[in-house]
């Protein structure tokens, strides 16, 4: 239930183009926390691909989405500056026993990031 629950918070996040991408690419992966920067993310990380797709936590998705519309989208995207999500990402993979190195990075919609990254041999 989790898992399909999770798929939903992410899809609800994408564009319809990249339904089908998270779908195939992420659909048996389960969601991990991890905290950089004082901020909690949301990482679904497909190890046999090498790429994984990033987001704020829940919560925090919710009140970037909530300041938006607070000031009718005239702030622009909330949340979405993307060396933030690449420098959380590159965190979580460098946690010890990973030693994985960001490759290229793809913006799929406002707040979610999909990085495809390399391991040490």
């Amino acid at each position: 239930m989790t898992k399909y629950l999770t798929i939903c918070a992410a899809l609800a996040l994408t564009g319809c183009g990249s339904f089908s991408h998270v779908v195939e690419t992420y659909g048996d992966v389960r969601a991990e926390y991890h905290e950089f920067d004082n901020l909690s993310w949301r990482i679904m990380d497909n190890r046999e691909l090498e790429q994984l797709v990033i987001s704020a936590s829940p919560g925090r998705a919710f009140g970037n989405g909530f300041a938006q519309g607070a000031t009718l989208g005239l702030s622009g995207p909330v949340g979405d500056d993307e060396a933030d999500f690449r420098a959380a990402a590159a965190s979580f993979l460098a946690q010890p026993g990973r030693g994985c190195t960001i490759t290229e990075g793809t913006r799929l919609q406002v707040g979610l990031y999909e990085y495809r990254y390399s391991c040490g041999a």
